[in-house]
C-alpha cells in the first residue's frame, strides 16, 4: 500500500515538474509538426540512403523518431493522436507495421521498402499487411539491392 502511494505521488511529481518545462508550454499543433518534420526527415532519408545497417532497423525496431514518444506523457498523447505522423512507413517487424497502420488512421501513407536478399521474408509480410490499405498509399518507394538478385 505504501509503494503504490509513493508510485503516485512520484508520478505526479514528475507531471508537475514536466509542466513547467517551456517546450510543455508549446502548442500541441507546433510540437505535432515538429515531430511530423522528423518522421519525414527520416524517411527521406532512408529513400536516399537506404535503411541503416543490417541487423539494426528494420529489423528489430520502429525509426529511431518514435522515441520522441516515449520523452513523456505529454509528448506521448500527441504522438498517439497525430495520424499524419504515423504515416510514414518503413519496413520493419510485423508488429510496427500494424501499429503504424492502426495509428495512422484512415491518413494517406508514404512506404518505403529496401529489399536485400535476408529481408525477402520480411519484404513480402510488409506488403501483405499494406496492401490491405492500398487506397490509403499515396507515396510508394520499392528499393531492390542489385547483389541480392543477380
Amino acid at each position: 500500500m505504501d509503494d503504490e502511494i509513493i508510485d503516485v505521488t512520484l508520478s505526479n511529481l514528475k507531471i508537475q515538474r514536466s509542466a513547467v518545462c517551456f517546450i510543455s508550454r508549446l502548442p500541441t499543433e507546433t510540437l505535432e509538426a515538429i515531430f511530423i518534420h522528423r518522421a519525414c526527415d527520416n524517411w527521406h532519408h532512408s529513400i536516399a540512403y537506404g535503411p541503416p545497417l543490417p541487423f539494426q532497423w528494420p529489423r528489430l525496431a520502429a525509426p529511431g523518431w518514435v522515441d520522441l514518444s516515449y520523452v513523456c506523457r505529454h509528448w506521448r498523447n500527441i504522438a498517439l493522436n497525430c495520424p499524419t505522423l504515423w504515416t510514414y512507413l518503413f519496413m520493419t517487424t510485423p508488429r510496427w507495421t500494424e501499429a503504424f497502420l492502426r495509428r495512422s488512421k484512415q491518413a494517406s501513407l508514404k512506404l518505403a521498402v529496401h529489399v536485400e536478399e535476408e529481408d525477402e521474408h520480411l519484404a513480402l509480410r510488409f506488403v501483405e499487411q499494406v496492401v490491405k490499405h492500398s487506397e490509403r498509399i499515396q507515396d510508394l518507394r520499392i528499393h531492390l539491392w542489385a547483389d541480392a538478385y543477380q
